[in-house]
């Protein structure tokens, strides 16, 4: 019987973990991007595909709600057009 909850315990855990993409567009000139969550998993360097795309994805972040930062610090966070704090996202 224990076996058996144990394998429940673990498909279950299996189905709730699924991969996050996160992709961001940026001004053209940003050298680099992060993502850093509310959760504990900090600043997470974004990989650069063009000029101005950004893209991740990773199964090992936790929590549901972010940033994008263009530094690895809570000063180089995002702001909106007319230059006011961006309220977390989600997903």
């Amino acid at each position: 019987m224990k076996k058996i909850l144990l394998f429940v315990a673990a498909a279950m855990l299996a189905m709730t973990a699924s991969a996050v993409t996160f992709n961001v567009t940026v001004p053209e000139g940003t050298a680099v991007c992060y993502v850093a969550g509310t959760a504990s998993w900090g600043h997470v360097k974004i990989e650069k595909v063009s000029d101005t795309q950004f893209t991740l994805t990773t199964d090992e972040l936790d929590g549901k709600e972010y940033k994008y930062c263009a530094g690895d610090d809570w000063a180089y966070e995002e702001l909106t057009a007319d230059g006011g704090n961006q309220p977390n996202r989600s997903y």
